[in-house]
């Protein structure tokens, strides 16, 4: 699945805050956060979700 296919589900409600320029990439897979500073978890490849 590509990040423009999954941000196009409208029942999810996402959105790009950031990196909108990789919409044509896979998602490998998609870990779930609660830290404070997640852009320090990803190795590539990752989407992160989080609630904050």
């Amino acid at each position: 699945m590509l990040i423009s296919e999954l941000v196009a589900v409208p029942r999810l409600r996402l959105r790009f805050l950031s990196g909108a320029h990789h919409a044509r990439r896979p998602v490998r897979s998609v870990p779930t956060t609660d830290l404070p500073s997640p852009q320090r978890s990803p190795t590539g490849g990752e989407l992160v979700m989080t609630g904050g």
